[in-house]
């Protein structure tokens, strides 16, 4: 999984999937996870990133910015 200026990819050996900024809402943060939420006029959409998938906790604050950025904290 990587995130960036332009959304979040999940690759894996089977599938690519980019989706953009605009489908997500807002993000809630938990120990464990950042958990996305769709926007409401979209319906159920939504995903999650594991914290333990960064090498560390300045990666983690990159990340957080990075949401904060796109999305409303929750």
């Amino acid at each position: 999984m990587t995130v960036d200026e332009d959304g979040v990819r999940t690759a894996t050996a089977t599938m690519d999937a980019h989706l953009a900024w605009g489908a997500f809402g807002s993000y809630v943060e938990t120990d464990r996870l950042f958990v996305l939420r769709g926007p409401q006029r979209a319906g159920i959409r939504g995903g999650w990133i594991a914290k333990r998938g960064a090498p560390d906790q300045i990666s983690l604050d990159r990340l957080r910015t990075l949401l904060d950025q796109h999305l409303q904290r929750v």
